[in-house]
């Protein structure tokens, strides 16, 4: 798993660049946050999604096993990119990060936008007519073939085809502005002096660049 690392202030923060899905990823998420001793880690997803976590967990169920219904996207981004390796629902580096981190009480944190703001980012950036491209470009991307020899490679050449729709766009642009000013707050406000965020690779690069940049590992 590859890794960005940014100094902020007094304080450090490591990227851990995943590919969302991947099963393989659970183990080199528990080695990379073992190793690297944080003293809090970041999980790009909502607030809401982190205390559902917290209710699995509570009831003495495995989070691995939480129901999940996949959009048509999500469904043919699987399938292709379980040429890779087996995919799973929901994304194991996550659910192996809030494990291990409750076993070991590493604090969590996270670090997307919460329902509400994201509902009325999407619904002040995607029009109707984009709203209705999307609703069919699945269609297309389920015929594509993507000419990627890693899973980086047609991660990255899959968030390029959903993108293209300007409304999409700024969606995914705001959730890189705020994880980064969420990864400032941590450091600067919060006083953390090692956080370990992990972030879906498609967004890292929009997250570093408003960091100030990072350097790869």
């Amino acid at each position: 798993m590859k890794q960005r690392t940014v100094v902020i202030g007094g304080g450090k923060v490591t990227i851990l660049c995943s590919i969302k899905g991947l099963v393989k990823e659970k183990g080199e998420v528990k080695k990379a946050i073992s190793e690297l001793r944080p003293d809090l880690v970041g999980l790009a997803i909502s607030p809401e999604e982190l205390k559902a976590m917290d209710r699995v967990r509570k009831k003495g169920k495995d989070v691995d096993k939480k129901e999940c219904v996949l959009s048509n996207y999500e469904e043919v981004y699987a399938k292709k990119l379980s040429k890779f390796g087996t995919v799973k629902a929901p994304p194991r580096a996550i659910s192996a990060a809030f494990k291990l981190c409750r076993e070991k009480n590493i604090p969590l944190e996270a670090i997307d936008l919460n329902n509400k703001d994201y509902a009325d980012v999407y619904a002040d950036a995607v029009t109707t007519s984009q709203l209705i491209a999307h609703t069919f470009k699945w269609r297309q991307l389920k015929l594509k073939r993507f000419k990627a020899e890693t899973p980086e490679e047609f991660v990255l050449q899959w968030d390029r085809q959903v993108t293209k729709l300007s409304g999409f766009r700024m969606l995914e642009e705001a959730r890189e502005r705020y994880m980064a000013k969420m990864l400032q707050r941590l450091v600067k406000r919060m006083g953390h002096r090692h956080v370990v965020a992990i972030i879906e690779l498609e967004r890292v690069k929009g997250v570093c660049s408003r960091l100030g940049g990072c350097e790869e590992k």
